[in-house]
């Protein structure tokens, strides 16, 4: 009958499968089908209590043969009893026990069972859906299947009260099962699980937008309309969070974002003057997120090329309005877009702004500035590298991050473009430096293009080898860094190893030594740093994981749900098969699902990027090198505020893009 069910429910139509199997409507629609009489009802709702107050999902049924309310259809030899009916009519089982308990009474299936108990706590809880589930999600732990009966509850329910307040707790095991609840409610129902999902979106508390989004990120493509929406009525927090999402769902279905970016640029117009600001700004930091971080490949440089001149040409006509007010209006839009996705997030990437403050650079005089200016030359890969080794030492050595950023481009650009005549300066600098300037040299090699030389490898193992025996105080984060706020540590060396597409076996090294020494510090530094590879080579990673796994049995390293989760914002599937293989706990699997959030790989997205784009455009590109990468070291030796040098570096820009004829691909010529 199940099958029958499914086959109708899925009839001339596509199939939906939710988050974690079947579609609670086709439970739902089970039981109307199966449990018709109304004695039958109320001997499953006086199952469903005792179950709930037990904690299980079955009960002995010596036990309940001795409930005042069970006993008689228990005990009947009836054949038309209500317990004997619903046995018959595949609702209830029995199932042999042991010596000690005998036959146990239960459900025929699990999601059933969860659907019967979630009528009855809907029933018993009346206005207090939100309690009573956080009051169950407390029993978790004894009583696993607490989980999907709460989510049952919250999907029968749809209490948009409920599901605000669950949303906004400061539990993240609360947050999740909102977002679970809300994935299979849009198998089910699309409409009133999008309309849920925007009213989490506009609600004051953050952690309520980001559960929202979260669902909707879930739901991917078909969460279209969800997206739109943000895209242009949703606050600028929202629209970030959006953004980050709509490039993950790039990373596994680059058609789905690519015709949401279209449809954004078919919307522009007369008729969307009061959404253009948003549309426009969305639009660029997509684009711009996806560019900077595959600017080496062709499909991508060629999407870019064609959306800008539609949009520029033949949506916003700004080959030909310059004057009016209605041109000077949509120019400003379009410079403060251009500020907004591109000038601001350079500036807060140069600066690291959310881990450094701003204003301290700009307070630095020129003279102290000039070194920016005087290595400059060195982004072009042509320059002799030795003859700038002062002004190298100064850079990675200065006090503000900015400078030794600089370097590190610098020398990835020229370590790129050969190797050979690199690598003595680089060991030279790498003996001499103190601890903070040799982490620029470790951090230089976290170039995302698939094309940097594989020797790469052997230098940057024997750098990463080092810091750990030399510095362990910087590695393990007892002086300050920036690892400590942006952990990339083992970055450089696990990008070095997925691109030759081997094993790594350095990082094993470290963690076998770990293990062997029975060390826990390095284990869980080491599980800490491969967050950041796995995100971006999750196969190799996950066998190291396993192994660590395997190793620790239960006590495992308190970094490993962070790092799965960190994983998992992009390889849902491979992080939850390797969950399953090695036969994680329920818990943790909740863990690792819970905490899974956009923000964990936001700063790998934005500040990797555009380290790569710099690198790959100033190897490549000598319009780009000379306009955006030279020349900005003097806007920003110049500039004696932030607000000046976006403006400046936003101005030039644009008239690249007007001199470009508004076709990106001059830009590379």
């Amino acid at each position: 009958m199940l099958l029958r069910i499914l086959a109708e429910s899925y009839r001339d139509g596509p199939v939906t499968v939710a988050a974690r199997g079947l579609s609670l409507g086709i439970f739902r629609r089970f039981y109307d089908e199966r449990v018709r009489q109304r004695r039958e009802q109320l001997f499953l709702d006086e199952l469903a209590g005792e179950l709930l107050r037990r904690g299980q999902m079955r009960a002995p049924l010596a036990d309940l043969a001795y409930h005042e309310r069970l006993r008689a259809d228990l005990l009947s030899d009836d054949p038309d009893s209500a317990y004997v009916r619903l046995l018959d009519a595949g609702i209830l089982s029995e199932q042999a026990g042991d010596l000690y308990t005998g036959e146990l009474v239960g459900f025929a299936y699990g999601e059933l069972g969860a659907y019967i108990l979630a009528r009855h706590l809907l029933r018993a809880a009346g206005n207090n859906l939100a309690t009573a589930a956080t009051t169950l999600m407390e029993r978790v732990r004894s009583f696993p299947q607490a989980w999907d009966i709460a989510r049952t509850a919250l999907l029968i329910g749809k209490d948009s009260a409920s599901f605000a307040t669950l949303a906004a707790s400061a539990d993240i095991e609360l947050r999740e099962l909102v977002v679970q609840s809300l994935v299979e409610l849009h198998a089910d129902e699309p409409v009133a699980a999008g309309e849920l999902i925007k009213a989490l979106c506009l609600r004051d508390s953050e952690e309520a937008r980001r559960s929202g989004l979260k669902a909707a990120y879930y739901i991917g493509p078909r969460a279209r309309e969800i997206f739109l929406w943000a895209a242009t009525r949703g606050g600028d927090g929202l629209r970030r969070v959006v953004r980050d999402m709509l490039y993950l769902i790039w990373r596994q279905d680059a058609e789905f974002t690519y015709d949401l970016l279209r449809e954004l640029v078919a919307r522009i117009g007369p008729a969307a003057l009061r959404d253009l600001r948003a549309i426009l700004e969305f639009f660029f930091e997509i684009s711009v997120t996806i560019y900077i971080n595959h600017c080496e490949r062709a499909d991508v440089r060629d999407f870019t090329v064609a959306i800008y001149y539609e949009l520029a040409r033949q949506r916003l006509h700004l080959d030909i309005i310059n004057t009016g007010v209605f041109g000077k209006t949509i120019e400003e839009l379009v410079f403060r877009a251009v500020a907004s996705a591109f000038s601001q997030p350079i500036l807060d990437t140069m600066m690291l702004a959310e881990i450094a403050p701003v204003d301290p650079f700009f307070a630095l005089s020129l003279a102290e500035r000039a070194p920016l200016v005087q290595a400059a030359p060195l982004f072009d890969p042509a320059t002799p590298l030795a003859f700038y080794e002062a002004e190298l030492r100064r850079l990675l050595t200065a006090p503000h991050a900015l400078f030794g950023l600089v370097g590190a481009a610098q020398l990835a650009i020229h370590a790129a473009a050969d190797l050979g005549a690199t690598e003595p300066l680089l060991r030279s600098l790498f003996e001499t430096l103190p601890a903070e300037g040799r982490l620029w040299i470790v951090l230089s090699f976290s170039v995302l293009l698939p094309q940097t030389p594989p020797a790469w490898a052997p230098l940057i193992e024997s750098f990463t080898e080092r810091m750990f025996v030399e510095h362990p105080a910087l590695v393990y984060g007892e002086t300050p860094s920036l690892i400590q706020q942006f952990d990339v540590l083992l970055l450089p060396l696990g990008l070095a190893y997925g691109k030759i597409g081997q094993t790594m076996p350095v990082i094993e090294l470290l963690l076998q030594d770990a293990l062997w020494r029975d060390d826990r510090r390095q284990l869980e530094r080491v599980v800490a740093g491969l967050a950041a590879v796995g995100f971006y080579y999750p196969e190799p990673t996950l066998r190291l994981l396993g192994d660590v796994v395997t190793a620790c049995g239960d006590n495992l390293p308190v970094a490993l749900p962070t790092t799965l989760a960190t994983i998992r914002t992009l390889h849902f599937d491979a992080v939850d098969v390797f969950m399953a293989r090695h036969n994680l706990s329920a818990a943790l699997q909740r863990q690792v699902a819970a905490a899974v959030d956009t923000e964990l790989v936001r700063r790998f997205i934005y500040w990797l990027g555009l380290y790569n784009q710099v690198v790959h455009s100033c190897l490549y590109y000598p319009k780009m090198r000379r306009q955006m990468a030279m020349a900005a070291m003097t806007m920003l030796v110049e500039a004696r505020a932030p607000h000046e040098f976006i403006g400046t570096y936003t101005a030039t820009v644009v008239r690249m893009l007007r001199d470009a004829g508004f076709r990106l691909s001059e830009w590379t010529t």
